[in-house]
Parts: C-alpha cells; structure tokens; sequence
C-alpha cells in the first residue's frame, strides 16, 4: 500500500492505495509522501475538483466494505455532481426502501469521501447533519452549486453551517471556544485556550 498526505482547502487528506487502485481517504494527516503514479492522479483530480475545473473522477476504486454497504457505495456514484438525494431515495434506489437508516450508517462508514461523494446525500428535512463532522461535506456540496451557478442552492448549504455553528455555541456558550476548535480539527491550528477535545463536537 502507498500513502500520501495532501493539504487542501478542507484540510489536510490522506490518500491510501494498492498497486491497482485508491482504497480510501481520511480527513487528517500521516505525513507520508509515497510514490505512486496512481497517488499523483488522484491528487492532480482531487485538485482540479477542489479548484472548480473538474466534475467526475476517472480512477480506478477498491472501497472495502459488507455487500449492502457496495450496493449504497455503487448507488452514490450515480448521483450527479451538484445534485443530491435523501437517505429514503438513496435505500429506494437499491431496493431496500425501509433501509434509511442502514444507508446513512454505510455513508458515514464511506472508505473514499468526495471520489464516492457521500456529500451529495441529506436528510429527509434537506439537512445535512448536526456537528462538526459534516462541516467538509458542507463545504463540498457548497463548492459544486457554486461552481454550476447555484447560488439559492450554496446560500442554503451556508445557512445549514451557520445553523450547526450556533447549535455547537448554544450547547457549549462560547462561540470563539467553537470557532477555535473548528479550525483545530479542519486545519490542525492549536491556537490555545480551548479545551481539547470539546465534548459533544464529534
């Protein structure tokens, strides 16, 4: 396996591959930089989706995972960039209508966020989550809108983050303890004063 931590606007990515294809993405860094010509296109195409010029991935994927969690990683590729689907939609598409829950579980255990764009899936309300943890899909979902001309549709994704924002002040009563800790885990800054990690915040 090859290993290969890249910064990005969303914070620091690690790309993990085989001789054949990339097998997962972790948010956070390993500090490793193999060689792989595999590793240098899915960083020159991760780069070019993050900058705007590039709407589809064209490499090779080896997510690992039971035989429904496929089928829900199978059916999240086929959503168009841009667009979305709610987690009863995304069951009914893989014959298992009643199965909302067990999808938004494989999501959420997704090896290969952003190539398997787990991002482009919301809640029954529209939302896309509650906590810190979705603040990059957040961003992502937002960028693509942005990028079609979807303004209305990035507006609502920025109200969404400020929403989970005031709901992580509101529970904890210090919005720049929030701000901080944000920064924290999406950029690894330790600008001091906050008490790490802050409960609740996963």
């Amino acid at each position: 396996m090859s290993t290969r931590t890249i910064e990005t606007p969303i914070g620091a990515l690690t790309l993990t591959a085989s001789a054949d294809a990339v097998t997962a993405i972790r948010f956070g860094t390993q500090g490793a930089r193999d060689a792989s010509a595999l590793l240098d296109a899915a960083e020159a195409q991760l780069r070019e989706y993050l900058a705007r010029t590039r709407r589809t991935f064209d490499l090779p994927l080896d997510p690992r995972g039971t035989a429904f969690e496929l089928r829900v990683w199978a059916a999240l590729r086929t959503i168009p960039y841009g667009e979305t689907r709610t987690y009863g939609e995304l069951a009914a598409a893989i014959g298992s209508p009643r199965a909302a829950r067990a999808v938004g579980m494989a999501n959420h255990r997704n090896p290969l966020p952003i190539l398997i764009p787990c991002h482009r899936v919301i809640g029954a309300d529209g939302g896309i989550g509650g906590t810190y943890a979705v603040m990059p899909e957040l961003y992502l979902a937002m960028n693509e809108h942005i990028n079609k001309g979807e303004i209305e549709a990035a507006r609502a994704i920025q109200y969404d983050a400020d929403r989970i924002i005031y709901k992580m002040c509101e529970a904890h009563g210090n919005l720049y303890a929030v701000q901080k800790e944000i920064l924290r885990r999406m950029y690894g800054l330790e600008l001091g004063g906050v008490r790490a990690p802050m409960p609740n915040l996963a």
